[in-house]
C-alpha cells in the first residue's frame, strides 16, 4: 500500500492520465450541449406584397360619314355588275348611282384596257359580300374584288379592291 490506498483502487497515474481525462471532459461538454438547448425551428412566414397601378386613356372615337349613292341595286351582283358595266363604258356618274365615291375612285383610278371582264361570283355567308370579276375563263389578268352592303333592303358597293397580274 503506498499513500494509505491500495494498489489499483486509484485513479490511474502516469502520462495518460491527464489526456483520458481531457477526453472525457470534452465528451461530456457534447452531449450536453447536444441534449441542450438548440435553434427552434418552427414554423416560418414570407410576406410578399404585390403593388400593381393601371393607366386608362381614353381616345375619342373618329366618326367618318360616307354618303351612301342615289340609287342601290335590289341584289350583290346587280349593283357590282352596274358598277363594272359603268366602268367599261366610262360613265362614272352611272357608277355613283350603285357605288361610294370612294369605291368610284378606286375602280376609275385604273383605265380600263378593254379586255374581257367577267362575273367570278360572290360571296354569300356574310358580310360585306364580296363580288369578284376578272379575266374570262379564269384565265390570267388583273381581278377586280366589289365589297358590297346593304341598305334598307338594297344593296351598293362599299369599296373595290383592284389587283393586276
Amino acid at each position: 500500500m503506498v499513500d494509505g490506498t491500495e494498489e489499483g483502487a486509484g485513479p490511474p497515474s502516469g502520462p495518460g492520465r491527464g489526456r483520458r481525462a481531457t477526453l472525457a471532459l470534452l465528451a461530456l461538454a457534447l452531449s450536453l450541449s447536444a441534449c441542450g438547448a438548440r435553434p427552434e425551428t418552427g414554423p416560418t412566414t414570407t410576406t410578399t406584397t404585390t403593388t400593381s397601378s393601371t393607366t386608362s386613356t381614353t381616345v375619342p372615337r373618329s366618326t367618318t360619314t360616307t354618303t351612301l349613292p342615289r340609287a342601290p341595286a335590289t341584289s350583290p351582283y346587280a349593283a357590282a355588275q352596274q358598277l363594272i358595266d359603268s366602268w367599261v363604258a366610262g360613265r362614272r356618274s352611272r357608277a355613283g348611282q350603285v357605288a361610294t365615291a370612294a369605291a368610284v375612285s378606286s375602280l376609275f383610278a385604273h383605265a380600263y384596257a378593254g379586255e374581257t371582264v367577267s362575273w367570278r361570283g360572290c360571296t354569300s355567308a356574310f358580310l360585306p359580300r364580296v363580288c369578284t370579276f376578272g379575266a374570262y375563263g379564269g384565265g390570267r389578268g388583273t381581278l377586280y374584288e366589289v365589297d358590297l352592303r346593304p341598305t334598307h333592303g338594297r344593296w351598293y358597293v362599299s369599296a373595290v379592291s383592284v389587283e393586276a397580274e
